[in-house]
């Protein structure tokens, strides 16, 4: 078990993340827009932002050979909804499938912590609250969870350089 939340290279990407986030949701890309949304409450939707924003860090710094897929496939102004190609398309299955290989032999890394008691969150946690089993999750119907996850991923692979 590894506590992320201690280094610094993980707290770098997940304000860069965030950076990313702001930057292009001034420049009215979609998908940074509805993060954008999410980390500021929208439909109360805050936690999504905080739990799944960092999973999606978390994920690529143990498989950054993701990121090449998600880029190549997806583009920055396509607005990723539920019934869009980019959301539904097959790539996605490499990345459910390091999902949840990273979560059977890393769940127990902590890369969050409880907004009222600073208690220590873990991948485990995270995935069972917020993802669909599909992605190593807990949750029968995928949805909200699932689709940050992937805005997430799509925005990191499209950051760097």
């Amino acid at each position: 078990m590894t506590n992320y939340t201690l280094t610094k290279e993980f707290n770098d990407e997940i304000s860069k993340l965030e950076n990313n986030v702001r930057g292009l949701a001034k420049k009215k890309i979609p998908d940074a827009l509805a993060l954008l949304d999410r980390e500021c409450g929208v439909h109360n939707l805050q936690g999504h932002a905080r739990r799944l924003m960092p999973l999606a860090v978390w994920l690529v710094i143990r498989r950054p050979d993701l990121i090449d897929e998600v880029k190549r496939c997806t583009n920055l102004k396509n607005q990723m909804t539920s019934h869009s190609v980019e959301a539904r398309g097959s790539f996605w299955n490499f990345v459910k499938s390091a999902m949840k290989s990273e979560i059977k032999k890393n769940g127990k890394d902590i890369i969050s912590s409880s907004d009222k008691s600073n208690a220590p969150i873990t991948v485990e946690e995270i995935a069972r609250t917020y993802l669909s089993i599909d992605y190593g999750g807990g949750q029968v119907n995928g949805g909200g969870g699932n689709t940050v996850l992937k805005r997430s991923l799509k925005i990191i692979s499209h950051s760097k350089l």
